[in-house]
């Protein structure tokens, strides 16, 4: 949690900002949209493997 504070005190985007465009990109691709749960992989690569999952 205090890493995800610091980077977003940085101005960098944490995951909790990226996994709902993640779940636009899905939506536009699978034609459905899923949530993507906080717990998903950050890795873009791993976390299309788990699609089915969310």
């Amino acid at each position: 949690v205090a890493a995800a504070a610091a980077a977003a005190g940085d101005g960098e985007e944490t995951w909790n900002e990226e996994r709902w465009r993640y779940a636009g990109r899905l939506e536009s691709v699978t034609g459905c949209g899923h949530r993507v749960p906080s717990g998903a992989p950050t890795d873009a690569w791993t976390a299309s493997g788990r699609v089915d999952r969310f």
